[in-house]
């Protein structure tokens, strides 16, 4: 029997983005997780890349990964080459 975890940015999901703020080199996601909230730091810019980060936690934490394990892991994830990448910083 297969565990089922709703997700997306409709609340009543088991996971929902309730808020994304766009940041120069990523975002800040307020995450809704059965009914907890947690806000984490994500260094993938757009918000394709939240909604498939929500659906890959889903995935693990189906498999039996602990939330808080899960969540350790978001901040060092790395876009890649070419993909949505900075090309460019302007001077502060």
């Amino acid at each position: 029997q297969h565990r089922l975890i709703t997700y997306g940015r409709r609340p009543g999901a088991d996971l929902t983005i309730a808020n994304s703020l766009a940041m120069p080199t990523g975002q800040v996601l307020d995450l809704v997780l059965f009914n907890r909230s947690r806000r984490i730091e994500l260094p993938l810019i757009g918000g394709f890349q939240a909604e498939n980060v929500i659906c890959a936690l889903a995935l693990v934490i189906a498999e039996g990964i602990e939330i808080d394990a899960a969540l350790a892991v978001l901040p060092l994830l790395q876009g890649l080459r070419g993909r949505v990448e900075g090309v460019a910083r302007l001077a502060d």
